[in-house]
């Protein structure tokens, strides 16, 4: 207190900076206790994150739909699918692969595909400005890599952020640009947990 009230004589400021140098002491004692029994924290840093900005070019949900078979076609963007009910398969060029509820399926841009099924209801998003390491650009994963993600136990937490996105995009109330573009920042780094 009296190093404050000597600087208060002085320029303000040097008050300015000493308060505020006080203030970020006290508060990080104040913030950050001693971790005890009930109480603990926990540290984040951006160690193997990967670092992207991605922007979203469409979302959409395709409703359930009994019998559906698509024409062959791609995206000059890369467009990740989650499968809300329903089972059927996706076909590339080159394979095809079963899908049911609780899948993620990736296309990297350009990639011709379609899909067929019975009672497949799913969530979709278009995006691109994806940089990754080791990937060609708008690419989440290598083309030699499967398309195809079983989210297992984290399939609700999936369905959630995408039915969140979803109404974002339908709602557009304020913000929901910045809020859509972070549930999709989401989404990818849970994809790239699991396929690492």
């Amino acid at each position: 207190m009296n190093a404050i009230y000597f600087f208060a004589e002085k320029k303000q400021q040097k008050v300015c900076f000493l308060l505020y140098v006080c203030y970020n002491k006290t508060m990080k004692q104040t913030i950050h206790p001693v971790d005890t029994d009930v109480r603990f924290h926990t540290t984040f840093n951006k160690n193997g994150a990967q670092v992207f900005n991605p922007k979203i070019v469409y979302a959409g949900e395709l409703k359930h739909s009994p019998q559906r078979q698509e024409n062959w076609h791609d995206h000059s963007v890369c467009e990740i699918i989650f499968i809300c009910t329903g089972t059927g398969l996706i076909h590339l060029k080159t394979e095809t692969f079963p899908i049911k509820a609780g899948d993620i399926v990736i296309y990297n841009p350009h990639t011709a595909h379609f899909e067929e099924g019975n009672g497949l209801s799913l969530y979709f998003f278009g995006v691109k400005n994806i940089k990754l390491k080791n990937l060609p650009a708008d690419c989440l994963i290598a083309n030699h890599i499967s398309p195809l993600i079983h989210t297992g136990n984290d399939a609700d937490i999936f369905k959630f952020y995408f039915s969140q996105l979803i109404s974002e995009g339908e709602n557009k109330l304020h913000y929901y640009d910045e809020i859509a573009e972070n549930i999709v920042k989401i989404i990818l780094n849970m994809i790239l947990r699991i396929k690492n």
